[in-house]
């Protein structure tokens, strides 16, 4: 079991499931283009960290990684609420279509992890009862933090900025690095420009 699998049990613990992790800590909602980044960082890592147990309940009942009619459901709740909270649906929908695919790139890793060494142990998490509902908060969470990125996502050093909220937060979180190209993928439309710059 990889490090960011142990660290599953905490998160789901707190939410009635049996399983999943915590990447980061909740941040706090407070003013400033930094922790603005940064509590959107932490809340996207949140997010992510339940690719787990939704792979573990589409491993073993058979599912396939791609639901495409949850997806397209998700992308509309968001697009939806995004103008009332301030936020650019457009910008809604790319943010949330990378939340998508980032949490599908940590899914398929652990698929061809388990086809290679065995399938997980853990009973099965509840998705639809316990992981979707923590998910749709999360999705509510975040699109008011997105409201409070929207000034620094148009600025000219947005990526800048960005990369120094990152590189604060992997060290305040100790990050698994094996997840960094799910966590990349999941901040790429974060700045107008698009992208994150690389970490040293």
């Amino acid at each position: 079991m990889t490090p960011l699998a142990r660290r599953t049990a905490a998160l789901i613990c707190a939410f009635a499931v049996s399983t999943s992790l915590s990447l980061a800590p909740r941040a706090a909602h407070a003013t400033g283009e930094t922790t603005a980044l940064t509590n959107v960082i932490a809340l996207v890592a949140e997010r992510l960290s339940l690719a787990t147990p939704v792979a573990q309940y589409k491993w073993i009942n058979h599912k396939p990684i791609t639901d495409a009619p949850r997806e397209k459901q998700v992308l509309a709740d968001v697009v939806a609420r995004a103008s009332s909270q301030g936020v650019d649906p457009d910008f809604a929908r790319l943010f949330f279509g990378d939340q998508i695919e980032a949490s599908k790139i940590v899914q398929e890793r652990l698929f061809a992890q388990w086809h290679a060494s065995g399938a997980p142990t853990q009973a099965a998490p509840d998705l639809s009862a316990d992981i979707r509902p923590h998910l749709d908060r999360l999705d509510a969470t975040l699109i008011q933090a997105l409201a409070r990125v929207t000034p620094v996502r148009h600025a000219d050093d947005c990526q800048s900025q960005l990369a120094e909220s990152l590189a604060n937060w992997r060290q305040l979180t100790k990050f698994d690095s094996s997840e960094s190209d799910a966590l990349m993928r999941a901040l790429n439309h974060v700045c107008e420009s698009g992208g994150v710059p690389a970490q040293g």
